[in-house]
């Protein structure tokens, strides 16, 4: 089977589980392709694969923007299988209702959806999750890896729930996708600090920031997917009205899920506030993982 993971990653969390699936699928004899997408990529001609996998990052209970504008002009094809998988920080179950569009469009178009699948990946942005947090995260991550990739094979189909409720809220908080173009009017970087390596220029997947008079400077086509003030190695990068929610600096993910030291299990029953939400999904990927 020749699969396809069409995706959008800001800072690579769900690049790296795309990487986990196709790890996961090769490992049953199949060949994968992944494409990360930015506003230049073309097109493309998935008439060619037998499987597409569709990944986002969960932006504010919704898919990023460029990235729908993306799958509604896709030319689908009723003789490939699909199935969706997103990413975010967080369990709460408005998450569920963001695929709703994308599965809107493959239904109209007659095709054969299989599933919707959640992956739990550290914040971005909110705060920096410790490191035996992620560490677990991933172990849960690698156990719904193989639960998908046994679905999609045996073609059995697994969706999140979600409701008329659900999708609503969901699609009032879309309306304030605008905010990212009025928060682009504020965000800063700090000459000071600014070393002036340009990744945020040569990697910003909207060519949102540019290079002039000596100054890192932004335009208003933001998706406000974090990866230039994430991976900014000096931390210069100020984000607007939410700059007090910035989280600088990649996860050390290898580093992270072979250190032994780290506490385990870091989610309990007596688990609470932010993390009791973790209590059941961990719980559900476990019961499933043991049906496998």
């Amino acid at each position: 089977m020749r699969i396809l993971f069409l995706l959008f990653s800001g800072t690579n969390n769900t690049l790296k589980i795309a990487r986990l699936l196709a790890s996961d699928f090769a490992l049953k004899g199949h060949v994968s392709e992944i494409v990360n997408i930015n506003i230049d990529t073309p097109l493309i001609d998935i008439s060619n694969y037998d499987l597409v996998g569709l990944g986002y990052p969960i932006y504010a209970f919704n898919e990023p923007r460029f990235f729908w504008r993306y799958i509604k002009r896709l030319q689908l094809c009723k003789n490939v299988k699909y199935f969706i998988f997103k990413s975010s920080g967080e369990t709460l179950a408005l998450n569920n209702a963001s695929s709703r569009r994308i599965i809107r469009k493959l239904r109209n178009e007659k095709c054969d959806l299989l599933g919707d699948y959640h992956f739990v990946m550290p914040y971005n942005i909110h705060f920096r999750f410790d490191d035996a947090f992620v560490k677990e995260i991933m172990i849960f991550n690698r156990k719904l890896s193989k639960i998908l990739v046994e679905n999609v094979i045996k073609g059995k189909k697994s969706f999140l729930k979600t409701n008329i409720l659900y999708n609503f809220l969901a699609w009032i908080i879309g309306i304030q996708r605008p905010g990212a173009t009025i928060n682009s009017y504020l965000y800063r970087t700090d000459m000071n600090k600014c070393i002036k390596c340009m990744k945020c220029v040569r990697d910003c997947p909207t060519h949102n920031i540019y290079y002039e008079d000596g100054k890192i400077k932004f335009r208003h086509s933001c998706q406000m997917c974090m990866r230039c003030s994430f991976f900014c190695p000096v931390d210069a990068i100020s984000i607007g009205y939410i700059n007090a929610w910035r989280v600088n600096g990649a996860y050390r993910f290898f580093e992270i899920e072979k250190n032994e030291a780290l506490p385990l299990p870091y989610i309990t029953r007596q688990s609470k506030g932010f993390y009791r939400c973790f209590i059941r999904y961990f719980a559900d990927i476990d019961k499933s993982y043991s049906d496998i």
